[in-house]
């Protein structure tokens, strides 16, 4: 028995002896562990760091990065990103001229990679410059001042200037006394044959005209302009009258009261031209028929 009991008494103490071991070994990692957590702190107070320098600048759209080195040691270096700078919108660029007809376009890029950030379209029409006087008016006729397109200078638009204001000015001359009466299917008939040498047909020029029945343009005409309210309330009884082509100008209200049973025919064009004032049929029920 006493030797059963000495032999578990030697087990015992073994045991106790190893847990001493393991127990001291763990306590020496620890100290060993904490004294090298300490010596970082240590290093990591002491480092004398000098500025930041950017190594890789940003773009518009990638980070860059920037460094710092360790003055007493320059083994030792950290790094840090650098945001990217995102897009700078400039001016806008026109890449297409617009046109009095085609529309023009433009771009908004950034000014550092010059990306192209949005686009637009420019506005197409005719810039037009100033009125200018061509023709000054007197106390008896009317005047002609034109304008210019900017962008395009075989673009211009003419309207009349009205008549310088003159109370002892009168018409005194009928119109009928100019017309050539003839005969024609048993009643009287009125015919006008305007020469070719005619360059303007002036303001109410046939506005007395109510027993016309026929108003021809002599052939190879060299009328311009016919002044606003030219054929004003003219004769009912003419039934069609054909502009010639040479005209350039017709002013508003020419053809004022004119009915649906009227017809005005267009030598040489399909529509009306720049100098046609838009107002040139304002007031008038005629039918338009273009002979371009």
């Amino acid at each position: 028995m006493k030797k059963q009991e000495l032999f578990k008494a030697n087990i015992m103490k073994r045991q106790l002896i190893f847990i001493i071991i393991v127990l001291s070994m763990l306590v020496s990692c620890l100290l060993i562990f904490s004294a090298c957590s300490n010596d970082n702190e240590n290093e990591s107070t002491i480092r004398d760091w000098g500025e930041w320098t950017i190594t890789a600048h940003p773009t518009c759209t990638e980070q860059g990065q920037e460094t710092r080195v360790c003055r007493n040691d320059d083994s030792y270096v950290e790094t840090r990103t650098v945001d990217a700078l995102g897009h700078n919108a400039g001016v806008w660029h026109t890449t297409l001229q617009p046109t009095c007809a085609v529309a023009g376009a433009r771009e908004l890029r950034c000014t550092r990679c010059q990306t192209v950030l949005d686009n637009d379209t420019i506005p197409y029409g005719h810039d037009w410059g100033a009125w200018e006087a061509i023709i000054p008016p007197t106390h008896s006729t009317f005047g002609e001042e034109k304008r210019v397109c900017q962008r395009d200078s075989s673009h211009y638009e003419t309207r009349f200037i009205d008549p310088i204001p003159n109370p002892a000015f009168f018409n005194i001359i009928p119109f009928e006394n100019i017309l050539i009466s003839v005969s024609m299917l048993g009643r009287e008939q009125y015919l006008l044959v305007v020469p070719r040498t005619v360059r303007s047909v002036f303001h109410m020029a046939f506005s007395n005209a109510t027993r016309l029945t026929t108003l021809l343009f002599e052939q190879n005409s060299q009328l311009r302009t016919i002044y606003p309210e030219a054929f004003m309330y003219a004769s009912s009884y003419i039934a069609s009258i054909t502009i010639p082509a040479s005209v350039l100008n017709i002013g508003s209200n020419a053809f004022y009261g004119w009915t649906s049973e009227q017809t005005i025919y267009v030598e040489g064009r399909t529509s009306a031209p720049i100098g046609w004032s838009s107002e040139w049929l304002l007031g008038s029920e005629a039918n338009v028929v273009w002979l371009g």
